[in-house]
């Protein structure tokens, strides 16, 4: 196991999900009208410099109803005024530059105003969806996400958590959606590329479950019939929260599987 520093875009779209959010006592009058945050952080290639991405300027980050958007700097830093009441998801794009739809979950509802967004682009996308790398993404009914195992050593910005290894994850429906272990999220030479796209064409890394990187790939082949995944992970002496993600068809989508009780401390005998 090693500490990495893992996006918070990727960490707290579980938590957004768990979390339920105040709206007023019932029966009290009519409901109060949800305050507005102000969210900010970084957009970043999540296959670029992993594991923390490298910042992406020029990507419009808007809600998903278009109603509030903006355009990351030259540093790939945004900030948005969003509604706290429920928690938006937030999408990014950069179709100039080749990159599929990401969707990130805000979840303001807990107090989160500070994170990252993560995205990858469309030649990533074809790879770990088992397509041709070069062929057209518009059309693609594929949804990726990718994930990893983890657990909390620190929760303000920005979040650091510790990788997880040997956790298996179980998915639902576990007919339609492919499990993919990953050794690492770094490509750093031709040869980890190649070893890549073996994996995700037909080939087998022989892994079932988490390496020391804890990452892992979820593929829905047709996210117009598979609308919804419920992922989880498993792993002796750890307690990992359940997840249920929406799947959106052509798109990427970061998830996590954190252990929220994890201690990076062995427990006293």
């Amino acid at each position: 196991m090693r500490n990495n520093l893992i996006l918070s875009g990727l960490l707290f779209s579980l938590i957004a999900l768990l979390c339920l959010s105040a709206c007023g006592d019932e029966g009290k009058g009519p409901p109060q009208i949800p305050p507005a945050y102000v969210v900010s952080g970084l957009v970043v290639d999540m296959m670029d410099n992993p594991p923390s991405g490298a910042p992406l300027p020029g990507a419009t980050v808007e809600t998903e109803d278009g109603r509030y958007s903006t355009v990351t700097d030259e540093s790939g830093f945004w900030q948005l005024l969003v509604p706290s009441q429920p928690d938006p998801v937030l999408k990014v794009t950069k179709p100039a530059a080749g990159y599929v739809p990401s969707y990130n979950t805000v979840p303001v509802s807990i107090g989160i105003t500070e994170f990252n967004l993560m995205t990858i682009n469309g030649f990533m996308f074809n790879i770990l969806a088992g397509r041709n790398p070069f062929s057209s993404v518009a059309g693609a009914k594929q949804c990726v996400m990718m994930g990893a195992a983890t657990g909390f050593l620190q929760m303000d910005y920005p979040q650091i958590m510790a990788t997880l290894e040997d956790v298996v994850i179980e998915v639902s429906p576990s007919t339609d959606v492919s499990v993919t272990y990953i050794p690492s999220m770094e490509i750093r030479s031709l040869d980890d590329l190649v070893r890549l796209i073996a994996t995700f064409t037909g080939g087998d890394n022989g892994m079932v479950a988490t390496g020391p990187d804890g990452a892992f790939i979820l593929v829905v082949p047709d996210a117009t019939v598979t609308t919804t995944v419920t992922v989880k992970g498993k792993k002796p002496g750890n307690t990992f929260m359940e997840m249920e993600q929406m799947t959106r068809p052509g798109s990427f989508i970061p998830v996590g599987v954190i252990d929220l009780f994890y201690s990076p401390f062995p427990p006293l005998e």
